[in-house]
């Protein structure tokens, strides 16, 4: 009974208990919503130059607590202290790069528009963002979605993972230190069955979510019953292409980086790799060279690079991955699962592991959270094509090549939200991210992001068609309008629609 009253985290290293937290009553839920709404109604009335202003105070708030924080995210995720300690610098960058760009991203656009004197968009807040944030990312998940939100004017209500309950609310401290202390920002400590009472709450008008396949799709379907505005990220498998003309030891050296950084388990990281035919001997033998340097241990320690996975559940998951994957003709080459020394088995740790597959085994349609690399050959374009399309994920693909142009055509081709060439897959401020198919809906980064949740409101001024006939600004006129003019005059015997 405990354990569903409660959002409990567990340090993955040494098992013992980090903290604990209730889940809120349905009262207190309430009330939380109730406090954003009613910050909302002062906070969209605030100035570009306010907003900029909290927002370098948080960025300077989080920088101050870089060490707090990042070792709060080792103890309750698992990830190395270099990795956490890199996961607050991005978020506090992220910060800058919207409130260096704020003015830009909120003024009007004006549109050429023949019969209007003048039109534009304005792009107005929607009110409370429900955010749903993911254990991987405890911290960077909730400030990429609150910010671009926050900045367009709206307030956000962000759920943390129940893997992570004491950052969420390190989180929400660290905002109304930063002086985001009217209910602008709040954490929620919510379980999943009060998730659609939540998003149904007539005041929350948008909803983000970060997760699995099947949970993107349940806030999904809920979204869609009560018409809100949504955006989701529901995993993917990344598709690694090395061509036979790439720079080969910088392509090993970012295929480890992709696939270890927080130990596998980032959605925009490589799954599957596809080395083409004449070098793939050389970059399995150069990637397996390079595993065997890989120092696994205590996640708190400097000069390791490999912590534990955050739970049991992604253990038991990558386990029975490579034990599926085998049974349909899989070729384990190293690893394949718990490390072999008995101490480390009493850890959540998982081995690098490297498997040889074919275009048919289920691993490919797969996401995999836990540090598994999965090899192909490839002979020609027409087959990166065939494997990365067919997956049921589409988040991104990184493509190895001298021939950049090559590449751009390639990229042209495929069914993913973003190509990267020459470099591993990553979140980058100022582009947009996100997938297509099943790795979700809608897009983060850049002024996109903060698009997603504003109402896009059109004004349209009309010109005088009996003073200025239909031109605007120095549009041509065309048969259609002249009929329509002419209606609107009733020199046709008709009323125009």
């Amino acid at each position: 009974m405990e354990s569903q009253e409660k959002a409990r985290s567990t340090n993955p290293y040494t098992g013992e208990l980090v903290g604990e937290q209730n889940y809120f009553s349905k009262d207190d839920i309430n009330k939380r919503i109730q406090q954003s709404w009613d910050a909302f109604c002062k906070w969209k009335r605030t100035s570009p130059t306010d907003r900029k202003n909290k927002f370098n105070k948080l960025a300077d708030t989080l920088e101050k607590h870089t060490d707090k924080l990042a070792k709060m995210i080792t103890l309750e995720t698992g990830k190395v202290i270099t990795q956490a300690r890199r996961e607050v610098q991005k978020s506090v960058e992220f910060i800058r790069y919207y409130s260096q760009n704020a003015d830009e991203f909120l003024k009007p656009c004006d549109l050429n528009i023949q019969d209007a004197k003048k039109c534009y968009l304005r792009f107005e807040p929607l009110g409370p963002i429900f955010n749903m944030s993911s254990y991987n990312y405890p911290l960077f998940q909730n400030i990429r979605r609150a910010i671009p939100a926050l900045l367009m004017g709206n307030t956000v209500l962000s759920r943390s993972s129940s893997l992570t309950p004491q950052i969420g609310m390190m989180i929400e401290e660290l905002y109304q230190e930063a002086g985001f202390d009217n209910g602008e920002f709040l954490n929620l400590i919510s379980s999943q069955d009060q998730t659609e009472m939540i998003i149904c709450n007539s005041k929350i008008r948008g909803v983000a979510y970060v997760g699995s396949l099947s949970g993107g799709q349940m806030v999904g379907s809920l979204a869609g019953k009560c018409s809100k505005k949504l955006i989701t990220e529901n995993g993917s498998n990344d598709t690694f292409v090395v061509m036979k003309d790439a720079d080969l030891d910088s392509a090993v050296e970012r295929a480890m980086t992709s696939r270890l950084k927080d130990a596998g388990q980032a959605s925009i990281s490589a799954n599957t790799f596809l080395i083409e035919d004449s070098i793939y001997d050389s970059f399995r033998d150069k990637l397996l060279e390079r595993l065997r340097t890989v120092k696994m241990g205590d996640p708190m320690d400097e000069n390791v690079m490999l912590g534990p996975l955050s739970s049991r559940a992604d253990l038991e998951k990558g386990l029975d991955q490579v034990k599926k994957a085998q049974e349909h003709g899989a070729k384990l080459l190293c690893g394949g699962g718990r490390p072999k020394d008995p101490s480390m088995r009493k850890v959540l740790f998982f081995e690098p592991t490297v498997l040889e597959i074919t275009h048919d085994n289920p691993i490919l349609n797969e996401e995999t959270f836990a540090p598994i690399f999965s090899l192909m050959r490839f002979k020609d374009e027409e087959e990166i094509v065939r494997i990365t399309n067919c997956k049921q994920f589409g988040m991104a693909t990184a493509i190895f090549t001298s021939n950049e142009s090559k590449a751009e055509e390639l990229a042209s081709r495929l069914e993913v939200g973003a190509v990267f060439i020459n470099t591993r897959t990553h979140f980058h401020n100022g582009v947009p991210m996100g997938g297509v198919k099943c790795s979700g809906i809608g897009r983060e980064g850049g002024i996109w992001g903060t698009r997603e949740f504003a109402n896009v409101m059109t004004v349209f001024v009309s010109g005088d068609s009996k003073s200025q006939g239909s031109q605007s600004y120095g549009a041509k006129s065309n048969p259609l309008q002249e009929i329509t003019i002419k209606a609107e005059r009733g020199e046709m015997g008709v009323t125009a629609l």
